[in-house]
């Protein structure tokens, strides 16, 4: 079997002649990785921190692909390359509340997803580069720097995989990196307007047991650190220990007692703390639906003595509908924008405190549709809600008084999605947010599109047999 593709954007190109023979990964930029069938993973050069991180996961991949299917008939191997190509305009696009700049976004995002199965394992990696180019569309201010000065070069992966150690436990590795100027990776409740490139890693090794034929015990740890490439002043790192006792009544409900200990340290120690979380979530799933209900309590203890503990409940509900079936429920499972989902709608509510940034307590809600017509032309509409109660933020209001600021934020957006064919596909989608505070300077309004190009290459399933 023989194939040979080249994806000429001058960003990134595929090859490999027999599988698992020679697999190699070519990008113009600063990383060349040559991977063998003897499991041995060079990475010729690339930038150190994209090369340690890079080095372990397939040094991992290599050795679940060719140790842990002894004994196996076989693995299932399947490769896909793709390609996106992006043009973004904003109209407020570092969302201030005066002083509002136009700016144009071009982003370039090669990439390959790679999942390999064997009898007792499951893998998956995804990896993508992504280039941000940027250009106002007026004449920059002498106080202020053009956005082009913001260009950069990202990364994503994300490597994930489970092996069954017995018949009763299963052992799993998550790791995940981000090298981006979203705050939005690592706080689901944020919405901060920084841009700062930063690079986000979370690394979650985990392990599960099956107690009973009903019960279930599952073991995770997480660490996640923040790095910032201007300062380490705000560097961060968590460590979170996450233990779930599941009772399976049925194969469609399930009850989890959860409990979760974890502590964040930044350099600079503001906010640094100790959070201890106690839940008990109910899941119910039906043929086309499925629900999650909620509710805890959180403390969470600052190191700052000035600052005193913290306490709130903490409540989730989700309800979603979707097809063809889910056996999962979340918000990435409904609010996939998958070719392979027909219809979804998908509503959640969710009451926390935040994670990272001044300290407040959030209530978010969220709404998500989508329907694909006539098999080719797929609509989606999104939106949400978020309220952020700050208990130490304080400022003046427009009429010149102090207060404790206090947030109201909501998005809405409606996408179409062409379906050229199997494997090309355009997307536009338009949008807007608002963000409405009590404090002077920090309301905004943003008003965006997008048009997405993006290419897809299923390379298909390759069956290795074993002797």
């Amino acid at each position: 079997m023989e194939f040979d593709l080249k994806l000429n954007l001058v960003i990134f190109f595929f090859k490999t002649k027999r599988p698992f023979q020679n697999v190699q990964f070519y990008r113009r930029s600063s990383l060349l990785v040559r991977c063998t069938q003897a499991g041995k993973a060079k990475i010729l050069s690339a930038d150190p921190l994209i090369q340690k991180r890079f080095t372990i996961v397939l040094i991992i991949l290599f050795c679940i692909c060719f140790f842990s299917n002894r004994g196996s008939a076989a693995t299932i191997v399947n490769i896909e390359p793709m390609v996106t190509v992006e043009g973004r305009f904003d109209d407020n696009f570092y969302m201030t509340e005066n002083n509002a700049r136009e700016v144009y976004t071009y982003i370039i995002r090669p990439g390959v997803q790679l999942g390999v199965t064997t009898a007792k394992s499951a893998t998956y990696l995804l990896f993508t580069m992504d280039m941000y180019f940027y250009d106002d569309k007026s004449d920059v201010p002498q106080s202020e720097h053009p956005a082009e000065d913001e260009n950069y070069v990202g990364y994503f992966w994300v490597f994930d995989t489970k092996y069954a150690l017995t018949d009763r436990m299963t052992l799993g590795l998550r790791d995940s990196f981000f090298r981006t100027r979203r705050v939005d990776r690592y706080d689901e409740f944020t919405d901060n307007t920084e841009r700062r490139l930063h690079d986000i890693n979370r690394l979650v090794p985990m392990l599960t047991y099956q107690l009973k034929d009903r019960f279930d015990l599952g073991l995770r740890y997480r660490r996640q650190d923040i790095n910032y490439h201007d300062t380490d002043i705000d560097d961060s790192v968590e460590h979170r220990g996450i233990v779930d006792l599941l009772y399976n009544p049925s194969r469609t409900k399930t009850f989890d007692l959860q409990y979760q200990y974890w502590t964040f340290d930044q350099v600079e120690e503001d906010y640094d703390y100790t959070s201890n979380q106690l839940l008990l979530i109910f899941q119910k799933q039906y043929k086309y639906t499925a629900f999650e209900l909620g509710g805890g309590y959180q403390h969470r203890d600052f190191k700052d003595p000035d600052l005193p503990d913290a306490y709130t409940p903490a409540y989730r509900f989700a309800i979603g509908w979707r097809n063809p079936p889910s056996f999962e429920i979340g918000r990435r499972i409904f609010e996939s924008d998958s070719l392979d989902i027909k219809s979804h709608i998908f509503f959640d509510y969710e009451k926390n405190f935040n994670n990272l940034g001044g300290f407040r307590t959030d209530n978010r809600f969220t709404l998500s549709m989508g329907h694909l017509f006539l098999k080719k032309l797929k609509l989606t509409f999104y939106g949400y809600y978020l309220f952020s109660d700050y208990d130490y933020f304080t400022g003046l209001t427009a009429d010149g008084d102090p207060a404790i600021r206090e947030d109201e934020v909501y998005g809405i957006s409606g996408g179409i999605r062409y379906l050229i064919n199997d494997r090309w596909n355009l997307l536009f989608v338009l949008g807007k947010t608002d963000r409405s505070s009590n404090l002077v300077g920090h309301s905004y309004e943003n008003t965006y599109c997008n048009i997405n190009f993006e290419f897809n290459f299923p390379l298909g399933r390759i069956r290795v047999l074993h002797n």
